[in-house]
């Protein structure tokens, strides 16, 4: 083919892309679903109980949804066509199943296919297989049950081991509660956009640096001997429709001279400082990839597919080095899912990876985006 040629399908592409944007944009009122009031989403967390991503509707980067005559909230951002919902529902449980089906006749009658259910618990699995939704694992969240954690024993050897040798030095973790001062609050940043660099921040499912949402949380601080902060990491707690209190490690960043040893020494610091303050759990993250597989060997091209990366892709993304660190502290590992339907897996994790690499809910034009949209 001549160079010519290949310009002229290259341009009848772009616009052939840019013709289906704009009849979606023509079709499609971006105003149909409601935002969320965050004074009235904390008093109806605060009700109904939240769960281990609750906290992270307080960015005010995704919309919010009330169902049943309110008494069921989902959040969610919409992308290509769909909406992506953030975890499993919050309010009356009774009513989760009811609920989910006025999302999807809502989305129909706005004319956005059906959504997309992203990090649901193994709690409500089942109900989405009833709803036919197809239910795939894509992880594992790290769960430290506080009662029981201590450093004693030779498990923690390598941890007690940082924790003392850091504090010989000077260092100390400080546990600061809102409201911030602003040198606390203008320390943290300085440590945010030095660790942050040139990279951009995440969104989503991902906590990015923000003042409104990083001053309603307690701040875990390592600081040095001058009283420098060097780490940190905030603190949101939550308590669940079970009376379960949790205390979520959230929003973690670090300058790169900081001594070898600081993470630990951070997370076994807010552990310690967890358990004494009488929260039941803590939530360290997920593990993305982590025991997808149901059985011995794969069962599935997906499975194959999410092994092989999980395996062999720490130059994409450190997996492996991921859930090594957190096994350090765990005590237990909660599965994590996908619940999605008429559309296939994807234009699902296209959609995600939008949503959690560029936290903007509006999107440029671009050949892949609107056709994942048009297609899936």
């Amino acid at each position: 083919m001549s160079t010519i040629l290949y310009i002229f399908i290259f341009l009848f592409l772009l616009l052939f892309g840019y013709v289906l944007y704009s009849f979606y944009k023509m079709r499609v009122n971006k105003k149909i679903l409601n935002t969320s009031c965050l004074v009235e989403l904390f008093s109806f967390i605060t009700n109904h109980g939240g769960h281990f991503l609750s906290h992270l509707m307080f960015l005010n980067d995704k919309f919010g949804y009330y169902a049943v005559n309110r008494s069921v909230y989902f959040s969610f951002q919409k992308m290509a066509g769909r909406i992506v919902v953030l975890g499993d529902p919050i309010g009356e449980r009774s009513l989760y199943q009811e609920a989910i089906k006025e999302l999807q006749d809502k989305c129909k009658a706005s004319l956005i296919k059906q959504p997309i259910f992203y990090q649901i618990s193994s709690n409500y699995k089942e109900m989405y297989e009833k709803l036919q939704y197809r239910v795939i694992k894509i992880g594992e969240e790290a769960q430290v049950y506080l009662p029981d954690f201590n450093l004693e024993g030779k498990k923690r050897g390598k941890l007690r081991t940082s924790r003392n040798k850091l504090e010989r030095e000077g260092y100390s973790v400080q546990i600061v509660m809102p409201p911030h001062s602003n040198q606390v609050m203008n320390q943290v940043k300085s440590v945010s956009d030095v660790w942050l660099g040139n990279r951009s921040e995440k969104g989503f499912s991902v906590s990015f640096f923000d003042y409104q949402y990083i001053s309603r949380f307690p701040i875990a601080l390592v600081v040095n001997k001058e009283q420098d902060v060097v780490a940190f990491a905030t603190l949101p707690g939550n308590l669940s429709h079970d009376g379960k209190s949790t205390i979520h490690v959230d929003l973690m960043r670090y300058i790169p001279t900081s001594p070898p040893g600081t993470m630990d020494y951070l997370f076994t610091s807010i552990l310690l400082w967890g358990k004494n303050m009488g929260y039941d759990y803590c939530s360290l993250g997920m593990a993305p990839l982590s025991n997808v597989c149901t059985g011995e060997k794969p069962r599935t091209v997906y499975e194959w597919t999410a092994s092989m990366i999980y395996n062999h892709g720490e130059s994409i993304y450190k997996f492996k080095g991921l859930r090594d660190f957190k096994s350090k502290f765990a005590t237990h590992w909660e599965p994590r899912y996908i619940a999605y339907k008429r559309t296939t897996l994807i234009g699902v994790l296209f959609r995600l990876v939008l949503l959690i690499h560029n936290k903007k809910p509006e999107r440029k034009a671009n050949l892949a985006y609107h056709l994942i949209r048009r297609v899936s």
